[in-house]
């Protein structure tokens, strides 16, 4: 089924507590333009818990894609930080790249036309690729506060050399 919709943003978060939360606020702050329709892709379980903590957002779609942790030695029903054991944390991070193409797929399925935006984490550095793909507008979206994500762009744009 295809949305009709006015404008659409997608919102891709990070399967973290600290980058979903930050996610699902943007999403109620965005939702906010009712011409605007706000899509959040993320994995089964997330999209669960996603949607109990929204119910009276008309224009904020929680959309599930498909994710097998399995194929990244993730613990079973593990899609997020919460429950995950410390050494599995770098899996997840691999796990994360195996859905671009299920965003892709949803542009291109699900949608009528390209969405304005592509908000991505920062963590996702595809979700550029995906946006540029369908002519969309790519944003990196930082969950972090703004000393640490400063410190950070510092310490990544000065790197030894």
């Amino acid at each position: 089924m295809k949305h009709e919709e006015n404008d659409h943003i997608i919102l891709r978060p990070f399967m973290a507590q600290g980058h979903l939360r930050p996610f699902l606020h943007l999403a109620t702050i965005l939702s906010h333009k009712p011409e605007l329709i706000i899509t959040i892709l993320t994995t089964p379980i997330n999209a669960v818990n996603l949607r109990q903590k929204i119910t009276n957002y008309k224009n904020i779609i929680i959309s599930e894609l498909p994710f097998n942790g399995k194929d990244y030695d993730l613990p079973e029903n593990v899609e997020n930080t919460e429950k995950l054991p410390l050494p599995h944390v770098i899996n997840l991070f691999h796990s994360s790249t195996s859905l671009e193409p299920h965003v892709e797929e949803y542009i291109k399925c699900r949608l009528t036309r390209p969405p304005l935006a592509v908000i991505f984490d920062n963590f996702l550095g595809w979700g550029d690729r995906v946006a540029r793909k369908f002519g969309s507008v790519g944003i990196a979206f930082s969950t972090g506060g703004a000393y640490g994500t400063t410190a950070y762009v510092s310490i990544w744009c000065n790197l030894p050399h």
